[in-house]
């Protein structure tokens, strides 16, 4: 499956500065499916574009700053269990 997203940006985020303004960013989805349901899936985006046009690539120094600390502080790989985690649960509970 192809899809393109495009989507005027109406609401404010902390880190946006793309108020009104378009974002165009396209991405491929590969579904596997058995008996009706989808049992893998696998995607090709184009991050770079999209976090450049929501105005947040390349970061500012001082965001570039924070991004280092939580990754040498660990609160990274803490947030990567806790996701992990979470969508263990929600699978075993479909």
């Amino acid at each position: 499956m192809r899809d393109r997203n495009r989507s005027a940006r109406s609401h404010d985020q902390p880190f946006s500065t793309t108020r009104g303004r378009e974002i165009d960013c396209e991405q491929v989805h590969v579904l596997d499916l058995k008996e009706g349901r989808i049992v893998r899936h696998e995607a090709v985006r184009d991050d770079v574009t999209m976090l450049q046009q929501l105005g947040v690539f390349p970061p500012s120094p001082a965001v570039a700053l924070r991004m280092a600390a939580w990754k040498v502080g660990g609160r990274a790989a803490r947030a990567a269990e806790e996701v992990t985690r979470r969508a263990a649960e929600a699978a075993s509970s479909v």
